[in-house]
């Protein structure tokens, strides 16, 4: 998903952006901002337990248990991450689609 481009593909169709009203251009830039930040936080926290998993993988006799925890909090950081993306779609849409005033910013890839 890329969210710093000229276009922003949703489902099939390409919104120019800049063809968004000022409102939306704002709207969507905040937004974009607001994920970065967020993601860059989970994945920050996933490289972290990544690291932690390695250390213990390391030793001679690995704590399965704690192993175990640190796979749990990974794959609930991993939904989490899902989780905002799929959040960010359904926005970006929202600001695109439903408050479209602008003609045409609309454009069916084939």
């Amino acid at each position: 998903l890329c969210i710093y481009a000229d276009e922003i593909i949703i489902d099939g169709c390409t919104v120019y952006f800049n063809e968004l009203s000022s409102e939306q251009k704002e709207e969507v830039i905040e937004l974009r901002e607001d994920l970065l930040v967020k993601s860059n936080e989970i994945k920050d926290q996933l490289k972290s337990i990544r690291y932690k998993i390695q250390q213990e993988m390391r030793k001679e006799t690995p704590d399965w248990g704690y192993m175990d925890d640190l796979n749990k909090r990974f794959f609930a950081l991993q939904g989490q991450l899902t989780n905002e993306l799929l959040k960010y779609k359904n926005k970006l849409e929202e600001i695109t689609y439903q408050n479209n005033s602008k003609p045409n910013s609309l454009t069916t890839i084939d």
